[in-house]
């Protein structure tokens, strides 16, 4: 496939709740290429690792200067993220085998897609006006399963998580921002564990030269994009509307496959 058409596919899946996996499962049985665990895939997930750093710096920085000067809300806020990841890490390393295992299945990636859909099509019930309550350590942990549940194909990591919050009955910009701080740890895990891997056995030829450099760009230029529209989508109550998609790609992956 183009890198070009890869940096996109790329920026538009990781954040949009449409599940990135479940579109690289689509596009390697379709044209029976395997990117997965690819130096350019690990390439073009730095790519919108940086959108994800840029979106969020002022937050970002608040935490590490609040870290650094011991201030409270700003330390408790880390030790928030920090204790999402965890179930996070400890579900991605004790399932790692079957949870790629899951990539050679396509009609249980489609089923999940499904799953997904109706996950954010629930989200068109939670009343507008209700009370929210503050994110605590409860709540931030069982955000940090949903994430490593997440990890299966087809199941879209901002929108479970999102969505998980939302129905915890944290406020809408609160949800929509812990779930993409607490994506920054789990996805600079990953990138180095696939970075560790590439090393032992060996990176798929893959020459940087200037397609690769566009692809990385689009991915970072796109994926800032997708993130400040599903960011203004989470606050403005719409979440569903991405559910009538993800739908019906998972019945067409079924039908198809």
């Amino acid at each position: 496939m183009d890198n070009a058409l890869l940096g996109i596919v790329q920026g538009l899946t990781e954040f949009l709740p449409i599940s990135s996996s479940g579109h690289l499962v689509i596009f390697q049985n379709l044209f029976g290429e395997k990117s997965e665990g690819t130096l350019l895939e690990v390439l073009l997930h730095l790519g919108t690792f940086m959108a994800t750093i840029v979106v969020f710096r002022q937050k970002i920085k608040e935490l590490l200067v609040g870290l650094i000067r011991r201030k409270k809300e700003e330390t408790q806020e880390t030790g928030l993220i920090l204790l999402a990841c965890l179930p996070t890490g400890l579900i991605g390393i004790l399932a790692a085998d079957w949870l790629s295992s899951l990539f050679e299945s396509p009609i249980a990636v489609f089923y999940a897609m499904i799953f997904t859909a109706l996950l954010l099509w629930s989200t068109r019930y939670i009343p507008p006006n209700r009370k929210t309550s503050p994110l605590n350590w409860k709540k931030a942990f069982a955000i940090g399963v949903i994430q490593g549940i997440a990890i299966i194909p087809g199941i879209s990591r901002s929108g479970s998580t999102i969505c998980g919050a939302l129905h915890m009955g944290v406020d809408r910009k609160r949800s929509g921002e812990f779930s993409f701080l607490i994506s920054l740890p789990a996805i600079a895990g990953a990138v180095l564990l696939d970075l560790i891997k590439l090393a032992k056995h060996g990176a798929q030829d893959v020459v940087i030269d200037g397609s690769v450099i566009f692809a990385i760009f689009l991915s970072f230029a796109v994926g800032l994009f997708a993130l400040l529209w599903l960011l203004k989508f989470v606050q403005q109550g719409r979440m569903h509307l991405f559910a009538p998609y993800v739908l019906l790609v998972g019945m067409w992956g079924l039908w198809y496959f």
